[in-house]
This record gives C-alpha cells, sequence and structure tokens, in this order.
C-alpha cells in the first residue's frame, strides 16, 4: 500500500521538475514575451506556487531548482537567483504549513512581495552598490513594473501546480 503513495509523490515531483524546466526553456529561449521592454521573472511565481502546494523543505528544493536554472539563463554566473529562490521556496512553503491558506489570493499575494523582494534585491546588488547613474530610473522604469508583469504568470502556474497536485494526491481507503 505504501508503494502507491510513494509512487504519485515522485510523479508528482516528477510533474513539478518538467513544468519548471519548461518555464525555464520558455524564459530563456525568448518565448514568452516581452511587455514594453518589459521582462517576466516566471521562476518566481513557479517556485512560490510549489511552495504553497509543498511544504518547507520541498518548497525550498524546487526552490534550489528554479534559481538554478534561472543562473543558467543568466550573464552571470554567481548563483544569486540560486540563493534568492531558496530563500523564496523556504519562506512560502513555511507560511503555507503555519500561516496562509492556499488559494489564489495568497499566491497572488506572495508573488507579489517575492518578485519585489528578487527584484529590489537584484536592483540593491547590482545597480545601486556599483553607483551607477539613474539607477533610481531603472528601479521605477524597468524593476518594479515587472513585478507588475509577473503576477499575469502567478495566476498561470497558480492553476497548473494545483492541478497536478490534485491530480497526483493520494486517495484515502476508508
Amino acid at each position: 500500500m505504501e508503494f502507491t503513495g510513494r509512487k504519485n509523490i515522485y510523479k508528482k515531483y516528477a510533474l513539478y521538475a518538467v513544468v519548471i524546466f519548461l518555464a525555464a526553456v520558455c524564459s530563456n529561449s525568448g518565448f514568452i514575451p516581452s511587455l514594453f521592454s518589459l521582462d517576466a521573472m516566471v521562476m518566481v511565481p513557479l517556485c512560490v506556487a510549489v511552495a504553497l502546494h509543498e511544504k518547507s523543505i520541498p518548497g525550498m528544493c524546487f526552490g534550489i531548482l528554479c534559481g538554478a536554472l534561472w543562473d543558467l539563463g543568466s550573464v552571470q554566473s554567481d548563483g544569486f537567483y540560486t540563493v534568492l529562490l531558496t530563500a523564496v521556496g523556504f519562506i512560502c512553503g513555511s507560511l503555507s504549513s503555519f500561516l496562509v491558506r492556499n488559494n489564489i489570493m495568497s499566491s497572488l499575494l506572495l508573488t507579489l512581495a517575492s518578485t519585489g523582494f528578487c527584484n529590489v534585491a537584484h536592483w540593491v546588488f547590482f545597480y545601486l552598490r556599483k553607483g551607477y547613474d539613474g539607477a533610481f530610473s531603472v528601479l521605477f522604469s524597468y524593476y518594479l513594473p515587472s513585478v507588475v508583469y509577473t503576477l499575469a504568470f502567478g495566476a498561470i502556474f497558480y492553476y497548473v501546480i494545483s492541478y497536478i497536485y490534485k491530480a497526483t494526491k493520494i486517495k484515502k481507503k476508508h
């Protein structure tokens, strides 16, 4: 009886990994359109959606996967997004375990907060700290509007991950 439950868990985790790989390929290949030169940070809402359906440690592990794939497609190879999305996955998974209900509104709010955190952290470390002229202009014209654009993907990924979670849910026998 335990084998069937484990089999569904492995199937669920494999499907999550496939969705993450497909999102990374679409994000890095330019398949996801830019909106007025704004890029969607699609790995953040995907990490949040998976972490909401799972708990803290699986959310953290899928955050590592999302961040590592995002770092593979970025110009800098410093592991910045891996660290950020690991923290996002752990925090969102912990919040869903103890404080937040798993619904679309909480997913969108956590996506907004997580994307804002990732974008502002990137802006602080790679623009503000280096002392570029017009750093605040970049923050308000690129980073913060891309947070709003990313919210649309938060809703899409929430429903995709929710479908996978419900389809592979272990049915209890009475």
